[in-house]
């Protein structure tokens, strides 16, 4: 019997072992990209939507040449993604958070 047999018993726990990890791997990317759809979903939903709609208000009561400006200087593009960024970090903070658990006091 040669070490590369297919009888090998060590062989056979390696395969079991390397199954094992595999569907512990998938496991934890499924549960890290329906995370991030959920975080997604919920930032569009909660945060960004009205956001938008209170930008779009803003936005038509700029007189037309500063609109202009602010467009041409790429300040309208600099904001969106400042306001990106805030927007995302509070939900982080509203569904990440551990203070929603029960505390011993």
């Amino acid at each position: 019997m040669s070490w590369f047999s297919v009888d090998v018993p060590w062989l056979g726990a390696l395969a079991g072992v390397l199954n094992r990890l595999m569907k512990l791997r998938a496991a934890l990317w499924a549960a890290k990209a329906l995370g991030a759809l959920g975080l997604g979903f919920a930032s569009k939903k909660l945060v960004y939507d009205p956001l938008i709609d209170q930008a779009v208000n803003a936005w038509h009561s700029i007189p037309p040449l500063a609109a202009n400006w602010v467009h041409a200087l790429g300040l309208d593009t600099a904001i969106s993604i400042v306001l990106s960024a805030y927007g995302i970090q509070g939900v982080q903070r509203v569904f990440m958070t551990r203070r929603n658990e029960a505390t011993d006091q």
